[in-house]
């Protein structure tokens, strides 16, 4: 996979991603990687800083949940990312539903592949080894701006650089040769696609695989399909029948153009572990913390209460580190339960968030 060049001429956002890669690596504290990151965004990102002051921020690292989320709307009009050298990636959102498509700009990505390759292995490749990866997914080459592209690459590069197979075109899923992987493989393998992919795989498939012993799936989100809604637990229940892959290792994954970090099912863990567990709960790596908000206010909630999900996210050292959903879930005792997107409209603290910002750089000189 084609990485994007060092950026050799932003110190001060290298020696930042140190200190954060020194949190995913276990050797320094979430506080700290948070208060080298407040910092740089405050000096290296003057749109967001300015928004910041506004809603009476100063850059206080003291309490993560105070940091004001940017809601992940604002996206599709700003571009929010350092100044200190030039963009190297730009991944959008796939989404086309609100008009203009969502753009994450980046100047680099070495904590993001640095976080998911250690994320991923905590919550699934430590557990369950596989020997051959099958991606309802762009080959990353073919889709330069798909952050999913990109993380499934990293992961190919890392475990099974010579047995990784792509099965997703611009026009839908090659089912055909899809099937034809998970039918040959006889090596522990990895199936990593979005849910409508599995859709599609399923309706097509023409009798059941039995995929070998210690085998996974990780499904990624995307319910609400061109032609109908499918629920999580029965398209599970579906691959467990189907492709003879035990429950606890059928992960569901949750992550967004916007975050750099992404979230797991706890099943696999809770299984080796012989804890009884819920299979809807997540787990966000320990760079990433995760707050429920209010939906009007967007104030932080107490622990349990349901609102809208905020993720404060160190691996998004060069854009945004508070980053606001309208993806409703809770939050108790550090794992999360997710209930889906706000229904209707933009929620109202979103909605005006979104206005603030979008007014304020329209206003600027």
């Amino acid at each position: 996979m084609t990485q994007p060049p060092p950026a050799h001429d932003a110190p001060a956002l290298r020696a930042t991603e140190s200190v954060v890669r020194d949190v995913i690596a276990g050797r320094a504290s979430f506080e700290a990687g948070l208060d080298a990151v407040l910092a740089y965004q405050r000096a290296h990102n003057a749109p967001l800083a300015d928004w910041w002051a506004r809603r009476g921020f100063d850059g206080d690292a003291s309490d993560w949940r105070a940091i004001p989320g940017v809601p992940t709307d604002v996206f599709r009009h700003v571009r929010l990312v350092s100044s200190e050298a030039p963009t190297t990636r730009v991944y959008r959102t796939s989404g086309t539903t609100h008009g203009a498509r969502g753009a994450h700009h980046r100047i680099s990505t070495a904590c993001y592949d640095a976080g998911a390759i250690v994320h991923f292995a905590r919550c699934l490749v430590d557990h369950a080894p596989f020997e051959r990866l099958v991606a309802l997914t762009f080959d990353p080459s073919d889709a330069p701006d798909s952050s999913l592209a990109h993380m499934v690459g990293l992961f190919a590069d890392t475990w099974t650089p010579s047995a990784t197979t792509y099965h997703l075109t611009p026009s839908d899923v090659d089912v055909a040769s899809a099937i034809d992987a998970l039918r040959s493989t006889t090596a522990p393998t990895c199936v990593f696609g979005t849910a409508f992919a599995f859709v599609h795989l399923l309706d097509a498939l023409d009798g059941d695989i039995a995929l070998p012993a210690g085998s996974t799936i990780v499904e990624t989100g995307g319910f609400k399909g061109r032609s109908r809604v499918v629920e999580r637990d029965a398209l599970y229940a579906d691959l467990v029948a189907r492709l003879g892959v035990p429950r606890s290792h059928v992960l569901s994954e949750y992550s967004m153009t916007e975050l750099s970090s992404q979230l797991y099912a706890a099943s696999l863990i809770d299984h080796v572990a012989s804890t009884p567990g819920d299979p809807h709960r997540l787990i966000a790596p320990p760079w990433c913390r995760v707050v429920a908000a209010d939906p009007t206010t967007l104030a932080p909630l107490p622990d349990g209460e349901r609102g809208l999900l905020r993720f404060v996210d160190l691996a998004n050292v060069d854009s945004v580190v508070a980053i606001q959903t309208s993806d409703l879930g809770l939050v108790r005792d550090g794992a999360v339960w997710l209930e889906g997107r706000a229904p209707g409209a933009t929620p109202r603290g979103c909605s005006l968030a979104i206005e603030e910002i979008v007014a304020r750089l329209e206003d600027a000189p």
